[in-house]
């Protein structure tokens, strides 16, 4: 983070194009401007907008053209040059504008674009509804700028960028005189609307305006059309101009509106005479608007007034025929952004700065203001050439080259030689030095003995490195430091080389131990990997460090921090991890910057890549995977010194993945519930995560790691703060699991082995059960304390046998078949805890639950407390995790590996295990004696009866017949039907369930014969509820499978009227005349007879 965002108050006046590239392009620097905005929210007047390769380069420099494409339905920059058609009929090839391989440009809903940029503010720096009347100079020493809102409102700055917009209401700040003064009209209207390619073509439109730009001219009237949103929508702008009246000349009253709505009519007058598409065209604009375009006229003669400076339109709007108005706003703000993000501005040099800006900008902006004009009396067929065809094609030739093919970053280099020239005699002291020939992290020392500054910025491309006398100083001579240069550079020497001495340096001298290394570092850097800093002499193994492994370097300055790194990213729609080179974050004032040397994987990962996964239909953005991290701390925002004072550089840590926000108000935070922090999107889960060199986060996401790499390695702590976090908060928080209790961990991969070794050593279980198909992982688990390793063929057995009462169930697959599973093992009463996120939603069938009165849970990582016990556990060897190593460059196949033993494990284990439960029942029908096939279902015991309904609810090629259920039979309360109590019969009326029918059928049977454990009840009152209901209901699971007639009702009260032989023993206190509710889940099997 430069020291700028610690000097300069930044205030940016509208959060329009501008005023966002300008905000974000500070950001990504370090630098945090606010920006005031007059409008409820970030908003842009317009509908289509068109970015030539100019500004394209600087949003892609900037970190947001990805964004920016994705938001608008682009995946890549697609949009080629103008094909210009005449407007008449037969619409004749005027010219068709040559392609050069770097002329692509994109075309962009406007809301969308403000959308992506929006995105990338700080909520706490943007102010809605701020509309800026006035600014003025403040009394105070130094003086600053006080900005002055319609609301009544007030706030300073030390520098104000006014990007409002070409009717700017502050722009007399800069000029001295009224705002309105420099607004005229620019005798232009324009007619502005989208339709879809399909609606043209529908309406007669010939000509393809779906892929590339089109132009139809004509005299003083030219017809525009560019493709958005990839071809699904043609954004729409028809001009017509006054060729008889000098801009200037003509101005509008003040107080009529910019834009107001079109008739079709009104537009079909203006072109009268014209060709068949573009009459087509304009019936199709039913919700055309009409501009008046206003430029900034006459030209500006400065764009900066003190520390306040005018960007985009507000400094230099023009007419739109060059597409370039926007174009220039991002160039305004990028060279803006550059210069005040020097490590040297500050409130002393910032108008010296602005100074600068304006010498660079307003040149370019004034040849792209005089071209726009140009070019529209080229579209027009007034230029200088002649109204003829091959006057016309003369003009347009080239006429956008200066505008796409300008080199942006040219505009820093021209201002750091101004800087340079000022010298220490201008108010930027510092001398800047160009060394952009270098490679990124290589950079060109110049040093005179003779005369040397008080501090040099070495000036690498965009990057920016400060090395201050002091740091020279440390050195002991300059023979010294010309002994560390490279040759083969050519008397360059890399930063790191260069820094690292110095740390050295100072170390021995005494001025403090910032490096433990004993000597000078040397640089090595790969096109195909990110760049490795590494000790003197040090191997080029990595396979001992971590999984995704970076060198570790224990003391980095801020100036080592490259400009760009490689990412490994969540692209929308792409079915792997993509590898892109994206720039490193900046960092707030609250956050630090990590260098990640590990990072973990895990099936979260490939859920998120799984475009059938629930998770990944939440994913509509592009980010940086790998939410399990830890590394180095290697630069700190100001504030974290006082609000996290033990983090420091270098220190070791692990990033505690859920991001949570950690305010007081926030309800699961107080409560020391950081995993359930809805706040903000988690790492590598939507927002940038870990499988990059670095990643910035608040400093109070990440928890310091209680032992150096050496001897907590950094591959261990990365899968500890899920593959570790996870099991170790959904054992001892949620499932509490007790000393003496038994465990059952399905599914031990690398999450289940570390389950089973938490819940063997850390918690006390008495008994630990690990199952899973992989007989690899099973003795694994073995090795990590497990009592029993089992296949799931066995694992009934296994409980069996050795009469395991299953107390916890921890299902760290999630699927319906591993739910299940845990179901039929676990323990009347039992917790079934699910952890994997593998499958699809699992369905939970009521009348399954409630057999065994068991707790489902489900929860969410660990707290950020929970991580720090974790580590110490670790540390104290109680746990210690299995970690394979891979290279970060092999993911994808690491992905893989782990899907396809995520889809083997359902095809052996889950799948046969419904089918072993059904061949049981099956087994346990044909085992009992009974009178007939009709009553064979009744005579099973509830559970499984239940067990078997469940199955039927996954299996939906399960039996169901139509019945017709009559809806006053639903009822909304709880009835009693009170039935006779004459003497006993034998024979009774019952009202009984028959297959097909549509209702209870009253029938006469016998009254039951008792067994010599059973009772015969005569029932007093029998009750009516919704499972009744559910009995009849075809499309209800208890129906599919009630095949034969029984009788109805399962809530019932009666007396005892007869009792068998075995009963005065078994349940003495049962007795002829005992008045009790029938208990069914005890007479389960014969309730249908005694209702």
């Amino acid at each position: 983070m430069s020291s700028s965002s610690k000097q300069l108050d930044i205030a940016i006046v509208g959060g329009g194009v501008t005023g966002l590239v300008c905000a974000v392009a500070l950001a990504k620097r370090g630098v945090y401007a606010h920006v005031y905005e007059s409008k409820p929210l970030f908003d842009e007047v317009g509908v289509g907008l068109g970015l030539g390769p100019n500004a394209l380069r600087v949003l892609e420099e900037i970190g947001v053209l990805r964004d920016a494409l994705t938001a608008s339905g682009e995946t890549h920059p697609t949009m080629i040059p103008f094909l210009f058609l005449s407007g008449m009929d037969g619409h004749e090839v005027i010219y068709d504008y040559p392609r050069a391989p770097d002329d692509v440009s994109a075309g962009l809903p406007r809301y969308s674009f403000v959308k992506a940029l929006a995105a990338h503010i700080d909520p706490t720096y943007a102010h809605f509804s701020k509309k800026c009347i006035d600014i003025s100079t403040s009394n105070t020493n130094p003086p600053r700028s006080v900005l002055h809102f319609s609301d009544g409102t007030s706030a300073e700055a030390d520098v104000v960028l006014v990007a409002n917009g070409v009717k700017s209401s502050v722009r007399g700040a800069v000029t001295g005189t009224q705002s309105t003064d420099n607004l005229a009209f620019g005798n232009t209207i324009c007619y502005r609307a989208v339709v879809s390619p399909d609606q043209a073509r529908a309406s007669g439109v010939k000509t393809d305006l779906s892929e590339r730009p089109v132009c139809f001219m004509g005299e003083d009237k030219h017809f525009i059309i560019f493709p958005i949103k990839g071809g699904e929508l043609i954004n729409i702008v028809a001009f017509a101009a006054d060729r008889t009246i000098k801009i200037g000349d003509v101005n509008l009253p003040p107080e009529r509106p910019t834009v107001v709505p079109a008739s079709v009519k009104e537009m079909l007058e203006v072109y009268d005479g014209w060709g068949n598409d573009v009459v087509r065209l304009l019936g199709c604009m039913i919700k055309a608007n009409k501009w008046y375009v206003n430029v900034v006229y006459p030209p500006l003669k400065t764009y900066v007034k003190g520390k306040v400076a005018l960007m985009g339109d507000a400094a230099h709007g023009m007419l739109p025929h060059l597409g370039a108005g926007a174009g220039q706003g991002i160039e305004d703000a990028y060279l803006i952004a550059q210069l005040l993000s020097l490590p040297e501005a500050n409130g002393s040099n910032v108008e010296t700065l602005l100074r600068v800006y304006d010498e660079v900008r307003r040149p370019r902006a004034l040849s792209v203001w005089e071209g726009s004009v140009r070019q529209g009396d080229n579209y027009d067929w007034r230029g200088k050439s002649g109204p003829s065809r091959e006057g016309v094609r003369k003009d347009l030739a080239g006429s956008f080259d200066f505008v796409w093919n300008y080199p942006v970053h040219e505009d820093f280099k021209k201002a750091a030689s101004r800087l340079q020239e000022l010298g220490p005699h201008g108010s930027c002291a510092t001398q800047v030095f160009d060394a952009s020939a270098f490679r990124l992290h290589t950079f060109h020392l110049l040093y005179n003995q003779a005369d040397r500054p008080p501090s040099y910025t070495f000036v690498c491309g965009r990057q920016l490195t400060i090395l201050t006398a002091d740091c020279i100083r440390m050195l002991d001579s300059i023979e010294e430091l010309r002994a560390v240069q490279s040759d083969d550079l050519n008397g360059a020497v890399t930063a790191s080389t260069l820094i690292s001495t110095c740390f050295y340096r100072r170390q021995r001298i005494g001025a403090g131990p910032l490096n433990t290394v004993e000597s000078p570092f040397i640089a090595a850097e790969s096109d195909d990997s990110p760049v490795i800093i590494k000790p003197e002499g040090e191997t080029d193994d990595t396979s001992q460090l971590a999984c995704f492994t970076f060198r570790n370097v224990e003391e980095m300055a801020e100036a080592d921090i490259p400009k760009t790194m490689i990412a490994y990213r969540f692209i929308p729609c792409s079915l792997h991890p993509v590898r892109e080179e994206v720039a490193v974050p900046p960092i707030a004032p609250d956050q630090v910057l990590v260098q990640i040397l590990a990072s973990g994987v895990c099936h979260t990962d490939l859920s998120l890549l799984d475009p059938e996964n629930v998770m990944n239909t939440y994913m509509t953005t592009t980010f940086t995977l790998g939410h399990e991290g830890a590394g180095t701390v290697v630069a700190l925002g100001s504030a974290v010194p006082d609000l996290n004072p033990g983090i420091k550089i270098g220190t070791y840590v692990a990033v505690y993945g859920l991001n949570a926000c950690f305010e007081p108000s926030c309800p699961a935070c107080s409560s020391g519930c950081t995993n359930l922090c809805m706040k903000y999107r988690s790492f590598g889960l939507g927002i940038d995560g870990c499988w990059a060199k670095y990643l910035a986060l608040r400093a109070s996401c990440v928890v310091p790691v209680p032992a150096d790499p050496q001897t907590l390695p950094p591959a261990i702590v990365a899968v500890a703060t899920d593959a570790v976090l996870t099991p170790y908060h959904a054992l001892k928080a949620c499932c509490r699991v007790q000393p003496g209790q038994t465990v059952l961990c399905l599914g031990v991969g690398g999450v289940g082995l570390n389950a089973v070794a938490i819940a063997k050593s850390c918690l006390g279980a008495g008994c630990v059960v690990a199952c899973d198909t992989r007989e690899s992982t099973l003795t694994l688990a073995a090795e990590m304390g497990a009592d029993y390793v089992v296949h799931p063929d066995g694992l009934a057995g296994l409980i069996a046998e050795q009469s395991l009462s299953i107390d916890v169930a921890v299902d760290f697959v999630g699927t319906q078949s591993t739910f299940d599973q845990c179901f039929q093992a676990v323990r009347h009463s039992g917790t079934i805890h699910v952890v994997g996120l593998a499958g699809p939603p699992i369905s939970l069938v009521p009348t399954v639950m409630m057999v065994k009165d068991i707790t489902v849970k489900v929860s969410s990582w660990g707290t950020k407390a929970e991580l720090a016990e974790v580590l110490q556990v670790i540390l104290d060897g109680k746990i210690k995790p299995k970690v394979e190593l891979r290279s970060m460059d092999e993911c994808g196949q690491v992905l893989k590996e782990m899907k396809e033993v995520l889809t083997d494990m359902p095809i052996h284990c889950f799948v046969i295990t419904l089918s072993r439960l059904y061949a049981a029942v099956s087994d346990l029908l044909r085992s009992r004696s009974m009178p007939s096939d009709s009553e064979s279902v009744h005579s099973i015991p509830l559970a499984s009866r239940c067990e078997l309904l469940h199955y039927a609810a996954r299996h939906p090629e399960a039996p169901c017949r139509t019945l017709e259920i009559a809806s006053e039979q639903m009822t909304s309360h709880t009835t009693t039907v009170e039935m006779d109590t004459e003497d006993m019969p034998k024979t009774m009326i019952a009202y009984r369930f028959i297959p097909s029918s549509a209702h209870p059928i009253e029938e006469e049977v016998l009254v039951p014969s008792i067994a010599p454990d059973q009772v015969l009840v005569r029932v007093l009152a029998g009750g009516v509820c919704h499972s009744d209901l559910s009995v009849l209901d075809p499309e209800n699971v208890i129906n599919s499978y009630m095949t034969a007639p029984f009788t109805l009702g399962h809530e019932g009260a009666g007396i005892v009227v007869a009792v068998g032989s075995a009963v005065p023993d078994s349940n003495p206190e049962i007795k002829i005349g005992a008045c009790a509710p029938l208990d069914t889940r005890i007479c389960a099997g014969h309730t249908e007879h005694l209702a």
